[in-house]
């Protein structure tokens, strides 16, 4: 039995082991089934794709060519680079053409501007015309492509130098045509030339006054390494305003100085050598007189005044002055300009004139050799035929002292014929001028007025009043501060050579000032300081024998006056300083001697009281320059009360110890002006 279990539970196992290997199989084979489905479906499936791919790429296709039939003709896309690139290339290079154009344009304006001028001054208008239409037409064009930008405010100025080269045209076709009416006698109508020229003057004024704010408007983006050649253009522009504008008010009152009326106009011309210097420029060695008839020039006679002197009948009492320290017993035309003011003057000269030559005149005209000198310096070199000597401005002061005195006695011809030669052959040389060199003439003669070494009186008051206003008569200055809380100071120094010499050719001089401003009163020490270069006592140097004259304002009190020499102070008794009251200010006059080759300061001190400041303070100070005073420095110290300051000085001033120094020329007169507060 037990072998029957055990064969029977082999026969068990067997059997589960049969059944087990079976069931095995039969996974297997199912599993092997399984995998054949399942790669028959993916074969199916990526058959399947393929066959939709296929089919969309014929639908593709046939969308294609249906596309292509429907947009003929259609290139296939594709984004073109290249043509991208040479398209913006090109445009690139026309706006770099249209820009350089009018660059080149701008450029070629700006060379353009002044030839209109040269070719005015060769008296060629029809071509300056031409030229000048041209560069307006260009200007206007530049201006539009250029407008709201940097470029364009240099193109708008432009437009106006154009536009006042047009209005010079006009100008000086007028000029030329007076020039000749007046030097050679031909026929115009006088009086509407000359209203041309006052509105051409006036609209060029206007003109010249847009370019100087247009160039201060440029100047503040300008590069700094520019500016200064803007400030340049600047004080040039506002120098031609400045002379444009006195000519013009000049021109009003020509057609009575030039005898436009039919009536003749006599001037009488007092040639005066500051060399010698005296209250209005010099001594009188020659007169001429200068005649003008409806606008043309008849004569201009020039005679030595000791011939005019000869022929004064009875007897005149000179100053006290001349009579003490010149020696002279009698009063003669030659020392008639005594008083600092010219105008004064004037009336002396006249009088003595009429006495003498039995001739009255229409005014006076002071003239030093300075103004000579500026006419040579627009003209060029002069040659004097009769004396066969070519004069120009650097010769002209040892040539009319060669001729002044070499061979001289009183009532010889030699210097009058010599300064009439030379003066024939600058009123020819003056007609024949071309447009630069009237203008250069013009300007210098401008000049000369504003340096008060040519001064005119005339005695028709309208004219008077003119050129008073303009400041070109010699008058004593006149003016106060005109301000509230304000002291209007005074300056003028007069000298006068008594000593028979030329000794102011070899002076040199110089103006210092201290000016102490107090809360109740200025104090002032000035001081003078001479120096006498002359090695000889011998003709023409020599001591300089100066009648000093000081004009302060009236309500001054002087405290002291010493003169230095040598180390040596000498104090001036007060007494012995001649004080009046005279054109409204303080005279004070004494005499001073400067050696040769020796040096003297004269120091005088001086205050003046006044109501106690308030906040504000004003000081303004005028300075007068006497005619033929030669080149002079002058420093101008001002301190002020302790708390006060500077609010505006002007002229500009630097600052030394808390004092404003002013280091100036006294080449022409002179306005300096302090407000301080506290």
């Amino acid at each position: 039995n037990f072998q029957f279990l055990c064969l029977a539970g082999r026969q068990a196992i067997s059997n589960f082991q049969k059944e087990k290997k079976e069931e095995k199989e039969i996974v297997v084979e199912e599993e092997e089934e399984r995998l054949k489905i399942t790669e028959h479906s993916k074969k199916i499936t990526e058959e399947k794709e393929e066959i939709e791919k296929k089919e969309e790429k014929e639908i593709v296709g046939e969308e294609e060519v249906i596309e292509k039939v429907r947009e003929k003709p259609k290139i296939k896309y594709y984004f073109p680079w290249k043509w991208v690139g040479m398209g913006v290339g090109v445009v690139i290079l026309v706006i770099g053409l249209v820009y350089g154009w009018f660059l080149w344009g701008v450029v070629m304006v700006a060379k353009d501007l002044g030839k209109p001028i040269k070719l005015l001054e060769e008296k060629r208008i029809d071509e300056a015309k031409k030229m000048i239409l041209k560069n307006q037409t260009r200007n206007k064009n530049m201006a539009g492509f250029w407008a709201e930008t940097k470029l364009g405010e240099i193109v708008e100025i432009f437009l106006e130098v154009s536009e006042i080269e047009e209005k010079l045209v006009t100008l000086v076709e007028s000029m030329d045509k007076i020039n000749g009416a007046i030097f050679e006698e031909k026929v115009i109508d006088f009086k509407a030339e000359l209203t041309n020229v006052s509105k051409n003057l006036l609209e060029v004024e206007t003109e010249v006054g847009i370019v100087q704010a247009r160039l201060m408007g440029v100047r503040k983006w300008m590069p700094g390494r520019w500016r200064p050649d803007i400030d340049k253009g600047i004080d040039m522009v506002s120098k031609n305003i400045d002379l444009v504008s006195k000519l013009r008010q000049l021109t009003g009152v020509l057609p009575e100085i030039l005898g436009l009326d039919g009536k003749r106009r006599e001037y009488l011309v007092l040639l005066q050598n500051e060399m010698e210097l005296r209250a209005t420029g010099g001594f009188i060695g020659s007169y001429g007189v200068l005649s003008f008839q409806e606008g043309r020039l008849i004569s201009f006679d020039i005679k030595d005044v000791y011939e005019a002197d000869g022929q004064l009948r009875g007897h005149v009492e000179p100053p006290e002055e001349i009579k003490r320290y010149l020696g002279e017993a009698g009063w003669f035309m030659r020392d008639a300009n005594w008083k600092a003011s010219f105008p004064q003057s004037a009336k002396d000269v006249q009088w003595f004139f009429e006495k003498e030559m039995g001739r009255k005149v229409d005014g006076v005209i002071g003239v030093d050799l300075a103004v000579v000198k500026s006419m040579l310096n627009a003209t060029g070199p002069i040659f004097v035929p009769d004396f066969k000597e070519k004069i120009d401005k650097d010769n002209l002061y040892e040539q009319a002292e060669f001729y002044s005195e070499s061979k001289f006695f009183p009532g010889s011809v030699q210097k009058a014929s010599f300064l009439s030669g030379l003066g024939k052959q600058l009123f020819m040389e003056i007609s024949d001028l071309k447009m630069g060199q009237r203008w250069n003439l013009a300007r210098g003669l401008v000049d000369v007025l504003e340096k008060n070494d040519l001064q005119m009186a005339f005695n028709e008051p309208i004219v008077a009043e003119v050129v008073g206003d303009l400041g070109w008569d010699g008058e004593v200055f006149l003016g106060n501060c005109g301000l509230s809380d304000c002291y209007g100071d005074y300056l003028y120094v007069v000298e006068s050579n008594l000593g028979v010499n030329k000794a102011n050719y070899f002076l040199y001089r110089s103006i210092e000032q201290k000016i102490d401003i107090k809360e109740m009163g200025v104090e002032r020490i000035l001081r003078i300081n001479y120096e006498n270069l002359a090695k000889s006592t011998s003709w023409p140097g020599g001591d300089y024998k100066n009648y000093l004259r000081i004009y302060v304002p009236k309500d001054v009190q002087v405290t002291e006056v010493t003169m230095m020499s040598g180390g040596q102070k000498q104090n001036v008794a007060l007494n012995e300083v001649k004080m009046t009251n005279v054109y409204n200010k303080r005279e004070l006059g004494f005499l001073v001697t400067v050696p040769i080759s020796k040096k003297v300061v004269v120091e005088v001190k001086y205050a003046s009281s006044y109501l106690q400041m308030k906040e504000k303070f004003s000081y303004m100070l005028y300075i007068q320059r006497q005619s033929g005073f030669g080149d002079t420095g002058l420093v101008d110290l001002v301190s002020m009360p302790t708390g006060w300051q500077p609010m505006q000085v002007t002229p500009s001033a630097s600052v030394v110890g808390g004092k404003l120094l002013f280091n100036q020329k006294l080449d022409k007169d002179i306005r300096l002006g302090v407000e301080i507060s506290k």
